[in-house]
């Protein structure tokens, strides 16, 4: 017994061009779960490189924070200080 609606799907995407058999359309799902996991990598090496960025940052922030308060000049540390506190709020804005 053929079933008309299963036929009727695979016309369809055989005419949208999406698929001309259900092997096709199989080996588009192979092809589809190959990309997944090529994104998953790249996603899982951006994450490794943004933490590796966010320890480097942490590590120059902690020797602003030193060379901030080692400064002699108090109108200077003000200003110094100042910077600071605008790019922590800038920081906070983008996240």
């Amino acid at each position: 017994m053929i079933d008309l609606h299963d036929n009727m799907f695979t016309t369809r995407l055989i005419s949208t061009g999406y698929a001309d058999s259900r092997e096709s359309s199989s080996i588009d799902a192979d092809a589809a779960i190959a990309r997944l996991k090529e994104l998953d990598s790249k996603i899982d090496e951006l994450d490794r490189e943004r933490a590796s960025l966010l320890d480097e940052r942490n590590s120059v922030m902690n020797s602003l924070n030193s060379a901030i308060r080692n400064e002699q000049d108090p109108v200077r540390r003000k200003e110094l200080y100042s910077q600071l506190d605008e790019m922590i709020k800038d920081n906070q804005k983008e996240v």
